[in-house]
């Protein structure tokens, strides 16, 4: 497939807009260059791609289809679903009802839910980090994803699942954890976990389009999602249920603005007390003083050399990739509208020709 409908801008959003970032035409053609060439390799609809240096307004680049069937080329205000880059969202939520007093990192789930006694040791803290021994997914004979759940549905089907591990002994990325997570928030907070979002995450840090997925919505600039199949091409996405399309494993729509917006927000602290920020960014530690590589919904660990902070995600027909380089104030956002996208791949490379251009002064 040829991309069409490239666009490529420089945007100065609030405390971003400090130092002009002025770069060259020719490295700016250099970075759209590679943008371009590698969406052709992947051959991927449509993207949206963002670059932050500290202090300095990000630049922002957008390009091929957001809808293939209208030709509606990608804007930076094109709204993409997170997939589980979404989880970082949940986690910031769990620790604002902790910095309420409302619930701590290390209360057992038994405080709030009857569960087996396999896992009266897990914690909320081990749902964050993926060490609760839950499997990563509901299995299919269990969930059909083309029908509506209950939330208390959702908790009986995860209740009867069998631990893979004891509580704290091993890492295994959980997607059912963090749905656990998001029925706990609509416990605790009181109301569903997308309100708490929107009052106290996305509106505070000028997140404009940010909000939980909501397919009957009337949504501006909303991208359609796809994925490959060997004979037919691409398709349309499978349909998901309303109630599978609003869970806590990352079922947000944003844009590429939006996730400057909270990059932004992170890099200055916002929100959290300074020791919750913290603990969101240091590694698990199980049982055996063992520390996997995984916070509290990032992934923490090293690009060769440089220390890196990032999450990416994949879900209907969307993936998505944010890596944040804290000892350069270096960080990269690629969203795109493709399953079998690999938006990490040119986010590195996006990185890697960002920090040569800082060394080329």
């Amino acid at each position: 497939m040829t991309l069409a409908g490239a666009v490529s801008r420089r945007v100065c959003m609030g405390a971003l807009a400090l130092t002009p970032w002025t770069l060259r035409a020719a490295q700016a053609d250099d970075w759209t260059a590679l943008i371009d060439a590698e969406l052709r390799r992947q051959q991927v609809p449509g993207a949206a791609v963002a670059v932050v240096r500290r202090d300095q307004p990000p630049w922002l680049h957008a390009a091929g289809f957001a809808h293939l069937d209208h030709e509606v080329p990608v804007r930076p205000q094109t709204i993409f679903q997170s997939g589980s880059l979404g989880k970082q969202f949940t986690a910031v939520a769990v620790l604002l009802l902790t910095q309420d007093g409302k619930l701590g990192l290390d209360d057992p789930l038994s405080r709030w839910w009857p569960v087996p006694a396999s896992w009266r040791r897990i914690t909320v803290r081990h749902l964050l980090t993926h060490t609760s021994g839950l499997a990563e997914d509901y299995p299919p004979e269990r969930l059909n994803f083309q029908r509506d759940y209950s939330d208390a549905e959702l908790l009986r089907i995860a209740l009867r699942l069998p631990l893979t591990s004891a509580p704290g002994t091993r890492w295994q990325y959980s997607n059912v954890g963090y749905v656990l997570l998001g029925l706990l928030l609509n416990r605790v907070g009181g109301r569903f976990y997308g309100e708490l979002l929107q009052e106290r995450v996305f509106a505070p840090l000028g997140m404009r389009s940010a909000r939980i997925i909501d397919d009957g919505a009337i949504v501006p600039h909303r991208a359609a999602g796809y994925q490959r199949h060997p004979k037919a091409g691409l398709r349309q996405h499978d349909w998901v249920s309303p109630s599978l399309n609003r869970t806590a494993d990352g079922s947000i729509y944003l844009s590429i603005e939006d996730l400057v917006a909270w990059d932004a927000g992170v890099r200055r602290g916002a929100l959290l007390q300074p020791a919750l920020w913290q603990q969101a960014h240091q590694r698990a530690r199980l049982n055996n003083g063992r520390q996997p590589d995984y916070g509290l919904g990032w992934f923490l660990d090293t690009d060769g050399t440089r220390r890196r902070i990032h999450h990416d995600g994949q879900w209907q027909g969307f993936t998505s990739w944010l890596g944040w380089y804290p000892d350069e104030g270096l960080s990269v956002a690629v969203l795109m509208n493709l399953a079998e996208g690999n938006p990490q791949k040119l986010g590195e490379m996006l990185a890697a020709a960002a920090s040569a251009r800082q060394a080329a002064g």
